[in-house]
């Protein structure tokens, strides 16, 4: 009988310590996957042409504010949204 819970003792342990392995593996690995695929999505952009410049970007409340990528509405304040095609500007009207 003791050799039975010597037994089942010693195989929890192996399982858990295995278990704790892969997690731990696969956590270092998720990362890895992370870590390049950050890296490849920015060297993508880096060799993009700066379609910023050519983008038109307005409000989405106030059509005749218009500015460039990252700005703000000078009326609302809401972050500007870039104008897929110019006649997508002419859909929006202020209110």
């Amino acid at each position: 009988m003791k050799n039975l819970r010597f037994l089942i003792w010693t195989l929890s342990i192996l399982l858990v310590s295995i278990a704790c392995q892969n997690a731990t593996q696969h956590a270092s690995e998720s990362a890895t996957s992370t870590a390049s695929a950050d890296t490849s999505a920015k060297a993508g952009m880096a060799a993009m042409p700066a379609m910023d410049t050519m983008m038109t970007y307005v409000c989405p409340m106030h059509a005749d504010i218009k500015g460039k990528a990252g700005d703000k509405c000078s009326k609302c304040g809401m972050a500007l949204v870039a104008a897929s095609h110019p006649a997508d500007t002419a859909h929006m009207h202020a209110h």
